[in-house]
This record gives structure tokens, sequence and C-alpha cells, in this order.
């Protein structure tokens, strides 16, 4: 029996029997835009943050942070704060600005760049990921990063930050003292140069290192000197002739060769002044350096001027300097005349520095005028400086 063959429908066209064909593409041939998140975003994430974390290990155990003294607020001579690295540009930024003109790097800068990245999705389309095709986007943001980099250099101190500085050694304009003309004696290592040699020192000539033949433990040790440059270290009395004082100066010529520290950071004008005070006080006679006697005909003359006044410079100019007058004390000559509110009458008394509000104040022991110990919060002078007061007033207390 013969069969009809049913015919074949024509290609292109749908047999009005059936329902609506949907043409598909194959999944290999799906045009695809970015990449799956899993595996390749999780993976890319870990990488850059353990690599981060890596990094941050090998710089704290390669150059770890020293602890200094506690924050002062109100020891503003010998304290420089500085801002973490990562703000380091936007306080670099206001050295720019200044007055009246602050709000614009405080306030209006900042604001701007935050809006230009929030709104970069909406003003910037292209979807091309090569460098070369977005040379906009890639110029701006290359020179947003220079920008940022200059900023926190120039703040960093360039070439070599110096994060020397701490409140133990004021950098005030007259330098740190170590107690005059009666600030040490003969045959010791004053404390103020002890705290330098032990902050900057120690790697090579403390602690039973010599490097060079040289140790800096001791006054004999010093006298004794090194092996690089025989002889001893100091010349009391003389610090233009001294080894020590030469090779940490700036500049060329130092004995040995190198500068000390070596390699730097290299001493402050301020710590470079304390040592040659020390050294010049090394050949007073009857220069003490412990508690004040009271035999100030036995001691070098102390000048108001010359010795006093820096050590207010450098430990008191926040307070009771500059026209500034906390308590109603100035530590002009004048106003310790004058004396102040919080203790009334002189903060000196010639020729007894016992019964001196000044010295009192400044003792380490209790009771003190006015209930606190000078420097407000330390910190404190050392007994070389104490002593320097001490025998100014036991010689007058002159205007000298």
């Amino acid at each position: 029996m013969a069969t009809t063959a049913k015919p074949e429908t024509p290609r292109g066209m749908q047999p009005p029997d059936r329902k609506p064909v949907r043409i598909t593409v194959p999944e290999d041939r799906k045009v695809r835009y970015g990449d799956p998140f899993f595996p390749k975003v999780p993976f890319q994430a870990i990488f850059y943050i353990g690599a981060t974390f890596a990094v941050l290990i090998f710089l704290s155990l390669a150059s770890p942070a020293p602890l200094q003294d506690p924050a002062d607020p109100l020891n503003h001579a010998s304290v420089d704060p500085k801002p973490e690295w990562y703000f380091m540009f936007l306080f670099q930024l206001l050295k720019y600005f200044s007055g009246p003109f602050i709000p614009i790097g405080t306030v209006i800068i900042p604001t701007i760049v935050v809006l230009l990245l929030l709104l970069l999705p909406f003003y910037d389309r292209n979807w091309a990921r090569k460098a070369v095709r977005r040379p906009v986007g890639v110029a701006s943001m290359s020179a947003g990063m220079i920008i940022i980099v200059f900023l926190m250099w120039g703040g960093l101190g360039f070439p070599k930050p110096d994060f020397s500085t701490t409140s133990t050694v004021a950098t005030g304009p007259g330098g740190p003292v170590s107690g005059g003309g009666g600030g040490t004696t003969s045959g010791s290592i004053s404390p103020d140069v002890q705290a330098i040699f032990t902050a900057h020192c120690a790697a090579c000539h403390l602690g039973g290192n010599a490097l060079g033949g040289l140790s800096l433990a001791s006054y004999a040790d010093i006298i004794k000197g090194g092996n690089i440059v025989p002889g001893p270290a100091i010349v009391p009395g003389n610090h233009a002739n001294s080894v020590l004082w030469k090779v940490i100066q700036p500049g060329s010529g130092q004995p040995g060769g190198n500068r000390m520290p070596l390699g730097g950071p290299y001493l402050s004008a301020a710590q470079i002044s304390t040592i040659t005070t020390w050294i010049d006080g090394l050949g007073k006679k009857g220069a003490s350096g412990g508690k004040a006697s009271g035999a100030a005909g036995s001691a070098a003359p102390v000048s108001f001027k010359n010795d006093i006044a820096t050590i207010f410079t450098a430990h008191c100019a926040a307070c009771h300097l500059n026209g500034i007058a906390l308590g109603g004390l100035n530590l002009s000559y004048a106003g310790l005349q004058k004396g102040g509110i919080i203790v009334p009458g002189p903060a000196i008394k010639p020729g007894d520095h016992k019964n001196s509000v000044l010295w009192k104040m400044v003792q380490s022991g209790g009771n003190w005028p006015g209930g606190n110990r000078m420097p407000l919060g330390g910190p404190y002078l050392s007994d070389a400086q104490v002593n320097t007061i001490a025998t100014w007033l036991d010689q007058g207390a002159k205007n000298n």
C-alpha cells in the first residue's frame, strides 16, 4: 500500500501546527563580559591581602618603632609630633595654605577629590582595560599619585627624616643645657650627654661594644680613646680640639673619615650644643654635677642670660615666656622678682636657693609651692640644670 510522504517544510518557514521555535546561541559562542567571580576574584583578594600582610611584617621586623616618651602637649620645645605616614600628605598640604586660606587645603581640595572618585562610574564609561586605551584615566590617576607621594616625601623630611627628637632632649632655640658653668662633675659624664649616647651610639660604643676601640660607657673610656683616632676622645674645657666633638659636626674633615653616628641619623644642633657645654664645663674648677651644695664661692660664675635663661627657653617657654604668664608668673628677670599669683611674692631669694620658690618647684621631692612640680607634667630638669639654678641663686641671683 502506497503512503503519501508529508511534504518537507521549506527552510526558513514555520509549519502552522507547531509553536514558535526559539533560536538560541551555543554557549561557546556567547559574548561574555568580565570574569566569573569564583575562583578568580576570591583568590586574587587572598593573594593581595597576604602580600600586604607579609610586607607589613617585614617592615615591622626590619625597622621596629622605638618606644619613646609619652606625649606631652605642654612641652612644645622638646616634642616634634608627626602624623602617620598615610596622613602625611594632608598635613603637608597645609604648608601651602596658611591663614585665611587654610579651608582650601583642609576642606575644599579633599572634598573635590572625594567627589571625583564617587562620580567616577558616571563620567567614565570606557570599558577598555588596556592603559593605552584609557589615556585620560591613567594620566589623571598617575598625576594624583605623584602629587600624593611628593607631599608625603616632603612631610617626612626628604632626603632623610630625623625621628630622633624625643621629649628628653630639648630642641628649643637656645638648645638644651647640661648645667652651664657648673653643670657637670669633672671626670664624669653628664646625664644629658649619657642620654644622647644611649639613644644614638649604643649599637657601636655601649653595652660591651667598642667599634674602633672606643667605648662611651664611662668617662675613663672616653679619655682612653680608640684605635682609629689614637688618644683621648675629649679635651676637657676645649670642645673645638676634642675628637668627640669633631666627629659629630656636619661637613667634611671628621677624624677617622666618617661623621658620627655612622650612617646617621645625625645629632641635632641642640644635642651637639649639649655635648659642647659638657666638654667645656669639664675644664672649670669647682664644677659639680650633683645636688647643689650651697658653696657658691667655689663654683664657676653662672650667668642669667647665658645659663638660666637658656634653661627657661628650652623647658618653660610654653607657659612662662614670650608674653605667656601662666599662674601670673613670667620667667624674665623682672618677672622672677615680681612673682606670680598662685604663689605670691618673689620667686627668687638671692643668696638662699633653699628658700627660693623657683628652686623648690623644680625639685624631685614633694611639697612644691603651688602643688605641682615644674615643668608641668615633665620632662623635668636634670640634676645638673637644677644645680645650675641653685648656684645662680646662691651667687646672688644677678641679672648678668
